[in-house]
């Protein structure tokens, strides 16, 4: 059962219980449910938001830092081994590098992981 499935499942039950409970009202089960509901929405909202501005701060750190060291995206997808149209995509923030690619990235720019990941501004 995929990680989808099992949480749609375990919400299923939870409801299910509530709704059985008959210390509560239909009408409290249906409000706590709703409010479960609202807040792992609204958490999910949030990741997504951060993540996507995350991704387009990376993209600029990636292009500034190969900039300053006076690299062309060519010169430096030859240089890492990376296709330029991968590169390129990092840069304008389409695609996410991995791990590895950030590795190469920091290795010929000189810097770290955590200065291309916008961690630090050092």
């Amino acid at each position: 059962m995929s990680e989808k499935n099992k949480y749609l499942k375990d919400q299923f039950e939870r409801g299910k219980q509530l709704g059985e409970d008959k210390s509560i009202s239909a009408g409290d089960a249906v409000r706590q449910i709703m409010g479960e509901a609202r807040a792992e929405f609204q958490a999910a909202s949030i990741y997504t938001k951060m993540r996507s501005e995350r991704k387009q701060n990376v993209a600029k750190r990636l292009q500034e830092t190969r900039k300053k060291c006076g690299l062309t995206q060519q010169e430096a997808a030859k240089r890492t081994g990376i296709n330029v149209v991968t590169l390129s995509g990092y840069e304008i923030g389409k695609n996410e590098p991995n791990v590895e690619a950030l590795v190469r990235f920091a290795d010929l720019y000189g810097v770290s992981m955590d200065y291309l990941t916008c961690r630090t501004e050092e």
